[in-house]
């Protein structure tokens, strides 16, 4: 619409005939039709400025919560990373030693206590063991003396009877023969026989006494020396791995604390990062709006160039006519980024491309210039 142009034409012969006023046509000069064409395009480009104007700063507003969202969830994201290297840490300190008495026991060293306290558990319940054996053996030994000495009783018992039986015959005897002696002599000889085998049988029961004796007292020595063994170590040892005992228990509660609060803190890591996943998505949003604007304003471009190679073609002095440098200056000043304005001079002053307002079209030029980024 805004490329037909109307030049007036020489050849044009306009009849001299008389024509009333009231039918008179008043002929447009072609400087006041592009007056009208450049008044149309600028309400329509003020309308359309308006409208960019509200959706860049909606795309703004926009960008601006998203980023502000997705920054506080990388927050959270360092707090949690610093908490989980803090559980890391003390999982290590757990896994490295035991804390008992303000004091970190290494696990090796609670390995040796252990292992030097049951092997001399095991030295002294192998010497138990053999000191009861010996023990045994003593006591079956007494068990045989005592029953041999238990024959002896018997043996002695029938000699009192014996004894008994021929007193009293000797006396039967004396009664009848009275003064007669040879039936004393006959008792005497069986007394004297009865002497020898009560000697014997006193000889016998000596030994077996003393074989009692013996057994008796081995069985004391033994006992003795079993109740001689010097357990202060292994009760120290058992005092010691009761406070370790306790310490394994509350280092167990410790890491159960530590892996519960890790497995909470990986979930919250786990939804942190499924919604910065889902925000990050805001980008394809954004380009759709600003690239729905920058078709607008090429679009816009395009009829300005149209309807200004027509104002040219009309009006050939306005081809030279310089830009206004104090409007761009003022322009110019309300920029807050330095690259970004040095483009905008290129563009407006020097008659850049639009490769050189776009910062030439490389990601690397725009990284590797200093102080392409400010604070402000």
């Amino acid at each position: 619409m805004f490329g037909l142009s109307r030049k007036p034409r020489a050849d044009l012969v306009i009849p001299t005939a008389t024509v009333p006023d009231h039918f008179e046509v008043e002929t447009v000069p072609p400087q006041t039709v592009l007056l009208q064409r450049w008044m149309s395009l600028a309400a329509l480009q003020q309308r359309v400025i308006e409208a960019l104007v509200v959706e860049i700063a909606q795309t703004s507003g926009f960008v601006e919560t998203e980023a502000e969202a997705l920054s506080g969830c990388f927050q959270r994201l360092s707090v949690s990373a610093e908490q989980q290297t803090e559980r890391v840490s003390s999982l290590n300190n757990l896994a490295s030693g035991i804390e008992v008495e303000g004091k970190i026991v290494p696990i090796a060293q609670i390995a040796g206590l252990l292992e030097g306290t049951l092997d001399d558990v095991v030295k002294k319940i192998l010497l138990l063991s053999k000191d009861s054996m010996s023990m045994v053996s003593a006591l079956d030994e007494l068990k045989s003396n005592v029953q041999r000495v238990e024959k002896c009783m018997m043996q002695l018992d029938s000699v009192n009877n014996t004894t008994n039986m021929l007193a009293l015959n000797a006396r039967i005897e004396a009664e009848r023969a009275g003064v007669s002696g040879m039936a004393f002599r006959v008792v005497a000889d069986e007394v004297r026989e009865l002497s020898k085998v009560t000697q014997g049988l006193a000889a016998s029961m000596k030994c077996e006494l003393k074989g009692l004796t013996d057994g008796i007292a081995h069985g004391h020595s033994t006992l003795q020396r079993v109740a001689s063994i010097d357990l202060s170590d292994n009760i120290q040892a058992k005092e010691r791995l009761e406070v370790l005992m306790a310490a394994l228990l509350r280092r167990s509660s410790s890491l159960e604390t530590i892996v519960a609060d890790a497995v909470k803190e990986a979930g919250l890591i786990s939804a942190d990062v499924d919604g910065m996943v889902t925000g990050i998505q805001f980008q394809d949003r954004t380009r759709q709006r600003l690239e729905h604007v920058i078709d607008t304003l090429h679009v816009i471009d395009q009829a300005i160039e149209e309807i200004k190679c027509s104002t040219v073609g009309s009006v050939p002095d306005l081809a030279d006519e310089a830009p206004d440098v104090e409007w761009i200056k003022k322009l110019l000043e309300r920029f807050t980024m330095s690259d970004m304005r040095a483009r905008f001079v290129t563009q407006l002053l020097d008659g850049g491309g639009p490769a050189d307002l776009a910062g030439g079209g490389s990601r690397n030029n725009a990284l590797s210039t200093s102080g392409s980024i400010e604070l402000f």
